[in-house]
């Protein structure tokens, strides 16, 4: 039995988000990330993410935040939220170019 059978959301992309302010996200962002502010998480969460299941990378300008809010996440039910740390590194890492807004 293979993990995806077990978990139905592995074979699934990871939403990018974005938990930064709205200056912050129209500066630049990683192309394709969904902006949702850290302070407005709780909130709106639920009505923009509506699938608890689908994988997250959150992330922030230095991981602080996002981290932060998968905690918040996973105490929200969203269990396949990971802290993806800081925009800069993390755009590199996935070779996804940086956009503003």
């Amino acid at each position: 039995m293979s993990n995806s059978s077990l978990d139905p959301g592995a074979d699934r992309a990871p939403l990018l988000l974005d938990v930064r302010s709205n200056a912050e996200f129209a500066s630049s962002h990683i192309d394709g990330a969904v902006h949702l502010p850290l302070d407005q998480l709780q909130q709106a969460a639920p009505r923009l993410l509506p699938d608890t299941g689908q994988p997250l990378i959150v992330y922030c300008a230095s991981g602080a935040r996002s981290a932060f809010a998968c905690a918040v996440l996973n105490q929200m039910g969203y269990r396949r939220a990971t802290n993806g740390g800081g925009m800069t590194l993390l755009a590199m890492s996935l070779e996804r170019p940086l956009r503003s807004a």
